[in-house]
């Protein structure tokens, strides 16, 4: 996806119908999931409706906020903006009130750059060659204005306002937030990672640049392991990792999923199967998936790719996801058929949102889970 929005969503209705206790192949007994289904999502049983099911989004091109099933959007939207917070038309941000079953925008209805109340504040906008960055945690949504000279901006859903942040970083490849609300920039071509606490400090540190790319590092997704202090990162046409991480606590670079290499034998496009030996399209989104608060398994989505993909960080082994006998599922082995839509991320409970782009009728559609 292009335009990427984000790769965290959050959704808040899950149903507690129990407490499972998971052995030797999953999270530890101290990682206990609360969850309306017996099974997490990364066992290899758990599984999807094949059928899509309308989420958000009328089909028509334009723009108009009103209860999900009715808005229009003028350009590509992503699952997120259903969820918080996202982005809709060229120029603002909407949000989804459950209370309501409603989508409205939240700031920005006019273009331009404006802080302040969201009531004032103004964006740039995008379209669909540009690459915005993102990045929320908490209260807290960041997201780079390509149209205003790529300054980056900060909703606080609390406050219900909009500023803009001053950052050292002139080229910004990815970013991410913590729990805390500290902001992890990279910049995309040094080795600084720049780190901006919630008061305000920051602190620059240098971490190591093994990887090479045909532009720095540019298009860097990237998601968090505060556990561990890792950022995993999947950058753009890198040369020998799809994915890899830094480690913060020195700054040291470790692949995690090679890129085959001329001389080196590889499965075909999209197979599921060990680490060594997997071919995908060399630009993807990465990121944390429900039932999994050991940070063991990470979902990784390639880019012009109707699948999804989860790395088990243990095994080293990599499973897709797509339509098997009319069910969604993970398969071990073998490529499973296509998934609709443009990008895919999971709800808490571990339903499947995925975008239908502008070109084929805006929508937001969903995989129900089944188990």
């Amino acid at each position: 996806m292009r335009c990427k929005i984000t790769d965290i969503i959050i959704i808040s209705f899950a149903v507690i119908i129990g407490i499972l206790t998971l052995g030797e192949d999953g999270p530890s007994k101290s990682s206990m999931v609360k969850s309306r289904f017996d099974l997490p999502i990364w066992h290899p049983d758990a599984c999807w409706d094949g059928k899509l099911v309308p989420l958000a989004g009328s089909g028509a091109v334009g723009h108009l906020d009103g209860p999900k099933r009715e808005i229009m959007s003028g350009s590509a939207i992503a699952p997120a903006l259903a969820i918080l917070p996202p982005e809709a038309g060229p120029y603002g941000c909407l949000s989804y009130d459950p209370k309501l079953d409603r989508i409205h925008f939240v700031a920005g209805s006019a273009r331009g750059y404006l802080d302040g109340p969201f009531s004032r504040a103004r964006f740039g906008g995008h379209s669909y060659a540009e690459v915005v960055r993102t990045a929320a945690g908490g209260h807290l949504f960041y997201r780079t204005e390509p149209q205003n000279n790529g300054i980056l901006r900060c909703l606080d859903f609390k406050k219900q306002e909009v500023r803009t942040i001053s950052t050292k970083t002139k080229y910004i490849a990815g970013m991410v937030v913590d729990s805390q609300g500290k902001l992890y920039i990279k910049d995309m071509y040094s080795p600084l990672l720049e780190i901006i606490s919630s008061d305000g400090s920051v602190e620059m540190k240098s971490v190591e640049m093994k990887e090479k790319s045909v532009s720095g590092f540019s298009g860097l997704s990237m998601v968090l392991d505060e556990k561990r202090e890792r950022i995993y990162a999947a950058g753009y046409r890198g040369e020998e990792w799809y994915i890899y991480y830094w480690d913060l606590k020195d700054g040291s670079f470790h692949g995690v999923l090679p890129i085959p290499q001329k001389d080196q034998p590889h499965r075909r496009m999209n197979e599921a199967g060990p680490f060594e030996g997997t071919y995908l399209y060399n630009q993807m989104s990465c990121f944390w998936g429900p039932d999994d608060p050991d940070k063991r398994f990470l979902y990784i989505r390639p880019n012009y790719t109707h699948l999804i993909f989860r790395l088990d960080l243990e095994k080293k082994e990599i499973w897709a996801c797509g339509v098997v006998d009319n069910y969604v599922r993970f398969v071990k082995n073998g490529i499973p058929g296509n998934l609709a839509g443009w990008s895919a991320y999971f709800t808490e409970d571990g339903d499947i949102a995925t975008d239908i782009p502008f070109w084929n009728r805006p929508r937001i559609m969903m995989y129900k889970r089944l188990k």
